[in-house]
């Protein structure tokens, strides 16, 4: 069984451009990984999250990657952080509000 650190929820499309697995077909279409560029192939299922895994055939015989998708999921988060220029953050509160009990 693999584990699920080697499965991605993004991939390269045949355009070269990033693809979500919900837009993704299941199966080997031609989905490349973000890190080391070898084909994937989309596991699309209802009882289990849908992700991206490397071609068994494609990585034969090949050095394992370890590309996590976290770093396309950084990237992303920095290009918004510094688009909209701040972050919304709930109140802090120094005690408790009245009725409750705590710190």
């Amino acid at each position: 069984m693999v584990s699920k650190e080697s499965h991605n929820v993004y991939a390269h499309n045949l355009k070269l451009e990033p693809i979500h697995i919900s837009q993704a077909e299941s199966g080997r279409k031609g989905y490349l990984c973000m890190g080391c560029g070898k084909e994937m192939q989309a596991v699309k299922s209802t009882k289990i999250a849908s992700y991206f895994r490397h071609d068994h055939n494609a990585s034969a015989g090949k050095k394992n990657c370890t590309y996590s998708d976290e770093s396309y999921r950084h990237k992303l988060a920095r290009e918004i952080l510094q688009r909209l220029k701040y972050v919304k953050v709930p109140a802090i509160y120094k005690y408790p509000t009245k009725g409750i009990e705590g710190n």
